[in-house]
């Protein structure tokens, strides 16, 4: 074989810039492992592990064929518990309605008194600016009740419904629902886009029994991460009704909170 006499015309050829030009940007990903419990015998931990996370992956792609917003899975290795799947770059809803994140939960005791109350003061500072107005949120709550019809009319009940499971990002052109909706788009919301993260309690089910349950926990979540959100709420309901075959799932749910009260007041 007949080398170049000189080395940069190999360097510098036009074949060799093609080539190093085609290799694709490396993309961030999340991985997301089931750790192996210690207290389960072994075989009973791989047979849990790989049947949860085969049924995880099997709601994200019956999600992804019905149209909902779900990360896209990369790789997948039962055995072993892992699944890789895209990362959103965002914020997730209970940040946006001022829930904050859910890391602001664990009490700092080792920060001393004064330090500790600067540091809050800085956070609900960054907090508040985060927090989109009453008008975003409603739009939002449009935005995240398309995303929970199109699940439920794929027969997949998330199992773990909450705000810190919903994420928003500003990549996408703007939602269907955007140009369907009697509210006006108000300008932070345009081209933004709702999905629907974690998950790892999903089963499938037709039953209107379960899809209302699925609405009930997130009901439940609502009242305990955002209090004064009733408004909101019930903007998720009247567009998830126009979705979905309101009148069963709306009387389950009557169920569902009947039986949530009865369970508070006997403890």
């Amino acid at each position: 074989m007949t080398l170049p006499s000189d080395p940069t015309d190999a360097t510098t050829s036009p074949a060799s810039t093609s080539s190093s030009s085609a290799l694709p940007p490396l993309e961030p990903i999340l991985v997301k492992y089931r750790f192996p419990k210690t207290y389960r015998h072994p075989s009973l931990t791989a047979s849990l592990t790989a049947s949860r996370t085969v049924a995880e992956v099997r709601a994200l792609v019956r999600c992804t064929r019905g149209g909902v917003n779900v990360p896209r899975v990369k790789m997948v290795d039962e055995k072993v518990g892992i699944v890789a799947m895209e990362w959103i770059d965002g914020k997730s809803v209970r940040e946006l309605l001022g829930g904050g994140d859910e890391g602001d939960e664990v009490a700092q005791v080792e920060v001393g008194a004064t330090e500790a109350r600067e540091q809050a003061t800085e956070e609900a500072r960054q907090e508040e600016d985060e927090v989109w107005s009453d008008e975003e949120q409603i739009f939002l709550m449009s935005l995240v009740a398309r995303q929970l019809a199109l699940m439920h009319a794929a027969d997949v009940i998330h199992g773990d419904l909450t705000t810190s499971n919903m994420m928003v990002r500003s990549e996408a052109a703007v939602a269907p629902l955007a140009t369907q909706s009697s509210l006006p788009v108000p300008a932070s919301v345009h081209q933004k886009e709702v999905l629907l993260i974690d998950f790892g309690l999903s089963h499938t089910s037709p039953a209107a029994e379960d899809k209302a349950v699925d609405l009930y926990v997130l009901q439940r979540a609502f009242t305990s991460t955002h209090p004064h959100s009733t408004h909101l709420f019930q903007r998720i309901l009247d567009v998830y009704a126009t979705e979905n075959p309101w009148k069963e799932i709306s009387r389950k749910l009557d169920d569902a909170r009947l039986r949530g009260r009865k369970r508070s007041m006997v403890g």
